[in-house]
C-alpha cells in the first residue's frame, strides 16, 4: 500500500508538471520527501526546468505538493520538454525494436557512450551531475551517465538499475546492472569513454569475474 501510494504521488507530479501546474495533491510529508529521490533517478525533465524547496515545498494544511519552475511561460516550458524528447530519441533512433534484448542494449550502449564526455569540472563542484545534462549536454560524471542509460535502457524494454561503490583509489563510482535474457550483467559507460572513444564495448555486459 505504502509503494502503491508513492507510484500515484509520482504519477500525479509528472502528470501536473507536465500541464505547467505548480502543485498536486500528497498525502503527508513523508511521501513528499521520498519524491525527490525518484524525481532525481527516474524523471530528468524535473532539471530541465522545476525547482523544489524540501523544507517548504510539502503545505500539511492542504496536504498539497507545490514547486515552481525556472522557464517564464508554458511556451518555453513545452520546447525544454520538446528538446529533452529529440535528445532521447537521438539515442534511440538506432534500436531495432525486433532484435534481442542483447543487439538492442548493444546499440543503445554505442550510441550512448560513443557522444559523451566525462567533465572534470563537474566532478570538482558537484553540479549539473544530474542525467538531464548527459542527454542534452553530452557531458557529466560517472552517476550522470549511469541514469541517464538505465532510463534509456527502460524505454527499450531492458531491465537495469544502478550499482555503486569505491573504485580501487577509494573514489565513489556508480555503474549499472542490466538483465539481458534472464541474466545479470555488469554495464559501465563511464570507464567506457576511457577505451577507444566510448566504440570499443570493453565494458558492456561484464560478469562478476570481469
Amino acid at each position: 500500500e505504502h509503494g502503491k501510494q508513492l507510484c500515484g504521488l509520482y504519477i500525479d507530479f509528472v502528470d501536473a508538471w507536465l500541464s505547467y501546474k505548480t502543485s498536486c495533491p500528497c498525502p503527508d510529508k513523508n511521501y513528499a520527501d521520498m519524491l525527490a529521490p525518484v524525481l532525481f533517478y527516474e524523471f530528468p525533465l524535473f532539471t530541465a526546468d522545476g525547482e523544489y524547496d524540501m523544507q517548504n515545498g510539502y503545505d500539511a494544511g492542504t496536504q498539497t505538493l507545490n514547486w515552481s519552475y525556472t522557464s517564464k511561460s508554458k511556451a518555453e516550458h513545452d520546447k525544454r520538454i520538446a528538446d529533452f524528447k529529440a535528445a532521447a530519441n537521438a539515442f534511440l533512433k538506432n534500436v531495432n525494436p525486433s532484435d534481442s534484448e542483447q543487439l538492442r542494449a548493444q546499440a543503445l550502449y554505442h550510441a550512448f557512450c560513443t557522444c559523451q564526455t566525462y567533465d572534470y569540472e563537474v566532478k570538482d563542484s558537484r553540479e549539473r551531475v544530474e542525467a538531464y545534462y548527459a542527454y542534452t549536454l553530452k557531458r557529466g560524471v560517472c552517476i550522470t551517465f549511469a541514469c541517464a542509460l538505465s532510463q534509456l535502457l527502460a524505454q527499450i524494454g531492458i531491465e537495469a538499475t544502478l550499482a555503486s561503490g569505491d573504485t580501487a583509489q577509494g573514489e565513489s563510482h556508480a555503474w549499472n546492472i542490466v538483465t539481458l535474457d534472464g541474466k545479470k550483467y555488469f554495464c559501465d559507460s563511464t570507464y567506457e569513454l576511457t577505451w577507444q572513444n566510448g566504440t570499443a564495448y570493453a565494458y558492456f555486459g561484464m560478469t562478476m569475474q570481469d
